[in-house]
């Protein structure tokens, strides 16, 4: 069979715009689950994630290691604390795109760069992405 030449074309144009990459997503019921899976060690999940974060999703792609990630904490979490974080302006967009992430993420006022990774904290919610 031969793919007509416009059909190669639409098939590039699509896995250019983000439509084909390697990417994977995992859903974990608590820390305990992130610590026997690996996924700490493989660098999708930042080693700093608290023991007390629930409900935790993330999706990478192997093709750029970019990564987001999400959780939850109790709201009287002082999360993030106990690691290095910065007040940061700014703030560039996740480069991996999901429904579980806000299109304007990136333009909360409450950014923090921790340890490479871009962290905001809405309610007892946490979004991190690292592009």
């Amino acid at each position: 069979m031969m793919i007509k030449p416009s059909y190669t074309v639409l098939i590039l144009t699509l896995c250019g715009l983000g439509g084909c990459g390697d990417q994977y997503s995992d859903t974990f019921e608590d820390w305990e689950a992130v610590r026997r899976s690996g996924s700490i060690e493989r660098g999708w999940i930042p080693a700093w994630l608290p023991k007390q974060a629930i409900t935790i999703w993330e999706r990478h792609d192997l093709d750029t290691n970019a990564v987001i990630v999400l959780f939850d904490v109790a709201e009287n979490s002082k999360f993030p604390e106990n690691i290095e974080c910065e007040d940061v302006d700014g703030v560039s967009p996740p480069t991996i795109r999901s429904s579980r992430f806000p299109d304007d993420l990136h333009l909360y006022e409450n950014a923090k760069k921790c340890d490479g990774y871009y962290v905001i904290r809405d309610g007892n919610r946490v979004f991190v992405w690292q592009n």
